[in-house]
């Protein structure tokens, strides 16, 4: 008897065939679909962890500058206040200066304070603030930097040098 003589178990046999063959391949991909999910799920989860290490260094940054513009406002504050209270009675006009500075440095890390807060709020600087929230200073107020800065104690030497037309209006 001839193994294939009949069509009828030819097909039998060949539907076999074609069904453990079609099977097969539905395992292989299913496996391959899992596998492509489980790579996908990792790669989300790798990726939220990478965004909350962002978010871990950026509140980290703030909390420095945050941290820098205040203790910076208090050293001047303090020194000065330390200063006037020395001289008092001996000079009152150098007192007075040193109250002015006093509120002059409060204000201004109060200002400074308000800009952190609101980039932490909204996300980025305002329209006149530099990154990360901190104020520029024209060159119109860079001599009252320095000003505070000696009379904190600090040894300041400034010079200024522009070209002519070198700066718009904007930045000088």
């Amino acid at each position: 008897m001839e193994p294939f003589a009949d069509g009828g178990m030819l097909l039998v046999h060949w539907g076999l065939t074609l069904t453990v063959w079609l099977t097969a391949f539905a395992l292989r991909t299913r496996r391959l679909y899992e596998s492509q999910i489980a790579r996908a799920r990792a790669a989300e989860r790798e990726q939220e962890q990478r965004v909350r290490l962002a978010a871990a260094r950026e509140r980290a940054e703030i909390a420095r500058e945050l941290h820098d513009v205040v203790a910076h406002g208090l050293a001047v504050m303090t020194l000065q206040a330390d200063g006037a209270g020395a001289v008092l009675r001996t000079s009152p006009d150098m007192a007075e200066s040193a109250l002015k500075t006093i509120a002059a440095t409060g204000r201004d890390a109060i200002d400074d304070m308000h800009r952190i807060v609101r980039v932490l709020r909204e996300g980025q600087p305002d329209a006149e603030g530099a990154k990360e929230g901190r104020r520029l200073v024209t060159l119109d107020e860079i001599e009252v930097v320095a000003d505070r800065a000696r009379t904190a104690g600090l040894t300041v030497d400034l010079s200024i040098e522009v070209d002519e037309g070198a700066l718009s209006p904007a930045e000088g």
